[in-house]
């Protein structure tokens, strides 16, 4: 290929430039360089020569001295196979700070040891399909987020229970934690209960889009004083056994999501639960049909309960679901009832053109969604009537 001079010219000129601004670059103080390699880094850092931060240790002897001394930039990791040695290299960089780690199909007595020697920087903790009984012995004192989740259909997803309470015995700051397609195996002696005075969110299974498991079972032996956000799928857990734990936990729930597959929330059964629950800001049912949905709208309407409720989402995973007479209706009672409070409002079935409001229902909807507040009446094959 052949450069006419004027090319050249202009090509070594901007190659000049180049190499002066990474020269001062190099030159910027260290707080702020490190600051600005702080920026580069990706949500989830693994080791690999193209993403932050070995790609900034493979520039220059500058850039690598710089990053090697910025300890946050090794704060987190995200790994992806069997790398001890990668492992144990990026946490040493880390120094003291609080340390985030995830785990992809990883955990052995190799890399339990490392987690280990670095227990008590660990804040935040991912394992995707773990065999957690290498953690059983490791107390996690700064542990504020845990996270153990499974493919959905992964048969390797049964957890037994014990190993499960052992863990939670050992995070006693533990703020937020999700199961996520976690089933959990009960044993013949049941553990021991705890109470864990820290958590403020849990999560089972994957109640918001349907995806659900057993693992809340463990609700049996917990105690959560202090948690605001729940979502617990209601499979193989009883409507009396979750009131038993509400009323042994006393929670100030703020957001609550239920899941009960399926099969039927009853409302007398729905009502015990959200009678317990006088903070409940946002409620989600998900369920197979909707037997409860009219008593439920016209207690809302009539009486103060749920008398801090701002957000109500129904969604159901039938097919075809029974159309509950003067749905509508009640709702629109509901809704202009709590028009001053209410700011989100779904109703979604999965198909059909029978949730459709009558069109002096529509309108009064629609007014409703004009003045703010946020209504989606409709079906996911059919889109938003409102």
């Amino acid at each position: 290929m052949s450069f006419k001079v004027e090319q050249l010219e202009a090509l070594i000129t901007q190659l000049s430039a180049d190499v002066e601004t990474q020269k001062e670059v190099t030159r910027l103080p260290l707080k702020i360089s490190s600051e600005i390699f702080l920026h580069c880094l990706p949500p989830r850092p693994e080791p690999g020569p193209r993403t932050a931060p070995m790609l900034l240790v493979n520039v220059c002897n500058s850039w690598t001295d710089i990053a090697i001394s910025t300890s946050a930039l090794w704060a987190a990791i995200h790994l992806d196979c069997q790398g001890v040695g990668a492992l144990q290299n990026w946490l040493q960089r880390a120094g003291h700070c609080g340390l985030s780690i995830s785990l992809r199909e990883s955990l052995n007595d190799d890399v339990a040891a490392i987690l280990r020697q670095y227990a008590r920087q660990i804040q935040n903790l991912e394992l995707y399909k773990p065999d957690i009984s290498f953690l059983t012995t490791i107390s996690f004192f700064r542990l504020t987020t845990l996270i153990i989740a499974f493919p959905r259909t992964d048969p390797s997803s049964i957890i037994g229970c014990e190993h499960i309470m052992a863990l939670l015995h050992l995070t006693s700051n533990l703020q937020k934690c999700n199961f996520l397609n976690v089933d959990v195996q009960m044993q013949e002696n049941p553990p021991d209960s705890l109470t864990l005075h820290s958590l403020r969110s849990l999560k089972f299974g994957d109640a918001e889009s349907g995806i659900i498991h057993g693992g809340q079972v463990i609700l049996r032996y917990l105690t959560l004083p202090c948690v605001e956000s729940l979502a617990v799928p209601m499979i193989q857990f009883s409507r009396h056994e979750f009131t038993l734990f509400l009323k042994r936990s006393s929670p100030p729930l703020r957001r609550l999501v239920l899941n009960s597959g399926w099969a039927d929330i009853m409302f007398i059964d729905l009502h015990e639960i959200i009678s317990l629950l006088p903070s409940l800001v946002d409620l989600g049912l998900h369920t197979g049909s909707s037997p409860f949905t009219n008593d439920l709208l016209s207690s809302l309407a009539d009486s103060p309960l749920l008398p801090k409720l701002r957000s109500l989402k129904i969604v159901h995973q039938e097919v075809f679901v029974r159309f509950p007479p003067l749905l509508h209706q009640n709702m629109l009672r509901m809704l202009s009832a709590r028009r001053s409070q209410i700011t989100c409002f779904i109703y979604k079935a999965l198909s059909g053109d029978e949730h459709k409001p009558h069109a002096g229902v529509c309108d009064a909807l629609r007014q409703l969604a004009a003045d703010g507040m946020e209504i989606f009446v409709g079906s996911q094959d059919q889109g938003n009537y409102i």
